[in-house]
């Protein structure tokens, strides 16, 4: 298999990502912000993605109350993204199940990070599986941010990536097409984890995020 050269500036740069979604302080309250956050990386130039995430921050939409009681607001500032009425919709969704579970889901990472952090998949098999709006590449992204190193956020990217290192991959066109499903998902996010501890001696969060980094369209400029 090709192995593609990360150097130590794409490491650096990769770390200072991770940093910058990481939650801080780590509450339940932060967590709903990161649903959003992750939600609204689904099919989003990076850049695009972190101004309507900001602009909803900003504008007090940070909170499942405040989203549910103000549909205009969210319409207007989400109309910017792609697919946003998939995206309004999810949010939407996101924020009355966070209402109702949300307090014992972000009780359960809580307790988790407290005590070793050793429910990472299960906690975001859950997520995936419950959360209205949000799958696989949205729950790890969400777990990234609340500091957890295991699960990956795969995209188009990290499948690209794969392909071009000789993997029996088949790359979406995510014009016509969603993500890979679960099952798909699961069996690529093994691969990646496995070429990042063996191949690089990387946790699989930090080397997804160098490659993504490294073989994206994103601007490195805005960290």
């Amino acid at each position: 298999m090709q192995k593609i050269d990360i150097t130590d500036e794409d490491l650096k740069v990769a770390r200072a990502l991770c940093e910058t979604q990481l939650l801080n302080p780590l509450t339940a309250e932060s967590m709903f912000t990161a649903g959003i956050y992750s939600i609204l990386s689904v099919a989003e130039r990076y850049d695009k993605h972190t101004l309507v995430y900001n602009d909803m921050m900003n504008n007090g939409l940070n909170a499942p109350e405040e989203i549910i009681n103000r549909p205009g607001d969210v319409k207007d500032i989400v109309r910017v993204a792609r697919f946003p009425k998939q995206k309004i919709d999810r949010i939407t969704r996101f924020a009355r199940w966070w209402e109702r579970d949300g307090g014992s889901f972000s009780r359960d990472v809580l307790d988790d990070v407290a005590n070793g952090r050793n429910r990472e998949f299960e906690l975001r098999n859950r997520l995936a599986e419950s959360a209205p709006g949000i799958a696989y590449k949205a729950a790890s992204l969400f777990m990234s941010q609340c500091g957890y190193q295991n699960v990956v956020s795969i995209d188009v990217w990290m499948i690209r990536a794969l392909y071009g290192m000789g993997y029996d991959v088949a790359v979406p066109d995510y014009m016509t097409t969603s993500g890979p499903l679960k099952k798909e998902y699961l069996r690529l996010e093994k691969i990646l984890m496995g070429i990042a501890r063996e191949e690089y001696g990387l946790s699989p969060v930090i080397f997804q995020s160098a490659l993504w980094a490294k073989l994206s369209s994103w601007n490195r400029k805005i960290l």
